[in-house]
């Protein structure tokens, strides 16, 4: 549940843009709500006590992630990558310099520290062959967030990269880091989690075509898998976000109860 004040019923375009998941049900509202807490920014001091408290209790099993949420923009969120009570002293201390005007939010996030935890990104052309010929580009990673991606190849954990030809399992490894994978392992779980991604097929379809009526030409799909095959859609990104936000907003009349902070 959020934890926010009283603020106007402005909502945040970073907000937006998670539920705009929802519209297209690639994600499940209730997850959503329950994985990402928000906070006023002048309640950041809430939001880091409720991490304190669950760091004390947690046995160093979550990593957690703090983003700062500007008022209009989507880009470039200040994120801080918390694993203890240390780097949540050191958080605090930063934040105490920040300008806090310049947003409007703060949350945070946490992700199981497991190392069977697959966290990926697949990029779609939207050119003008979508959805009938696509090719696919499929990044993934074992670890605790989906920000290792960005150290590539420093990196001291598995990673891959695939190339994929249409909507079935058709790929190349590209590169790959084995790290403490084997070679049929991490062929195994592109296998696993092309599969998955099936299932979102016709819904990633339906967002893509309405993504480049938005005049944007690539759309990008994050997404964790649990051990348990537990598959989540997390984010997305295109080459110009808030283009799909401000359509989708300029028509929140019918769809403006998706996005009340309750």
């Amino acid at each position: 549940m959020s934890a926010l004040s009283q603020m106007d019923n402005f909502v945040p375009p970073k907000w937006i843009k998670h539920k705009i998941l929802t519209i297209w049900n690639l994600r499940d509202e209730n997850d959503l709500k329950s994985t990402i807490h928000r906070y006023s920014i002048n309640e950041y001091e809430k939001c880091l006590q409720k991490i304190d408290e669950e760091l004390r209790s947690s046995g160093g099993n979550f990593v957690y992630i703090i983003k700062l949420v500007y008022r209009n923009s989507v880009y470039k969120l200040p994120n801080f990558l918390i694993h203890s009570r240390e780097d949540l002293l050191t958080c605090r201390d930063k934040l105490k310099d920040v300008k806090k005007e310049q947003f409007i939010e703060i949350w945070y996030c946490k992700n199981i520290t497991l190392k069977e935890t697959i966290f990926g990104r697949v990029l779609f052309s939207l050119d003008e062959l979508f959805p009938r010929i696509v090719k696919r580009k499929m990044e993934i990673v074992w670890g605790n967030s989906a920000r290792l991606i960005e150290q590539y190849p420093n990196l001291e954990c598995a990673f891959a990269s695939v190339e994929i030809d249409g909507w079935e399992k058709n790929f190349r490894i590209v590169d790959v880091i084995q790290a403490d994978k084997s070679k049929a392992e991490i062929q195994e779980a592109v296998v696993m989690l092309l599969d998955l991604l099936i299932i979102y097929q016709r819904r990633i379809i339906d967002f893509g075509k309405f993504v480049n009526e938005c005049g944007c030409s690539s759309l990008c799909i994050e997404f964790l898998c649990e051990n348990d095959r537990k598959f989540t859609i997390i984010d997305w990104d295109c080459d110009n976000d808030m283009k799909v936000i401000n359509r989708i907003s300029r028509g929140a009349g019918t769809i403006a109860e998706l996005f009340v902070v309750k």
